[in-house]
């Protein structure tokens, strides 16, 4: 199926892939292009918001560069949902809860008859060790899991809160890695992880 990402190639059912933006205009591109594949090809979307793009923000995104975006918007085919509404209610990050909204969200778009779903998240919001910790335990999970579900899933970090060892962790716990071409244009390659680590090791 298509990414929807400029110069990445058409993805699997269960990827769960994983890229570190730069900034804003980066990150919305990458959300919305991602996105609105996902509802060409018939998928329920769902973006979780977090900085430097708002909802507020997310929607003005994707009805500037997709017409059709508000009556998608308006039948709840894609979703805008900010982080603190999914990954930490109460304040409070707990995986197993999310692990299970993710699973509601599955029997719901299977039972509105569509054809898989299609994820965004920035977890901008980890800054302690403990939360870097049990986010890596739920992306490892997560990683697992999508294997053999229609789920593609597209995990955005800022590559400003992120060392070496963290990215080189965050690429262990997804399938694909997607790393921008040029910093003159919006064009990206997409590596499995795999492939991507081999070439980091000495």
């Amino acid at each position: 199926q298509p990414s929807g990402i400029n110069g990445v190639d058409d993805i699997p059912w269960g990827a769960h892939l994983c890229v570190f933006y730069r900034d804003a205009r980066e990150l919305q591109h990458l959300c919305v292009s991602f996105l609105t594949a996902g509802l060409e090809q018939k998928q329920y979307c769902l973006w979780i918001t977090a900085p430097p793009v708002e909802a507020h923000q997310a929607v003005k995104a994707l009805t500037d560069a997709f017409p059709t975006a508000q009556r998608y918007l308006d039948c709840q085919q894609i979703e805008v949902v900010p982080y603190t509404e999914w990954y930490v209610r109460d304040g409070r990050f707990d995986r197993q809860a999310v692990i299970r909204r993710w699973e509601e969200k599955a029997v719901v778009a299977a039972q509105a008859g569509y054809d898989g779903i299609r994820i965004t998240g920035n977890p901008v919001w980890l800054h302690t060790d403990a939360q870097w910790l049990e986010f890596g335990v739920y992306e490892r999970e997560v990683n697992q899991a999508l294997r053999h579900q229609r789920i593609v899933a597209l995990c955005t970090y800022p590559k400003q809160q992120c060392d070496s060892d963290q990215m080189v962790r965050i690429m262990q716990n997804h399938s694909h890695a997607i790393y921008r071409q040029s910093l003159n244009g919006l064009e990206w390659k997409s590596v499995t992880v795999d492939d991507a680590l081999s070439q980091e090791s000495p």
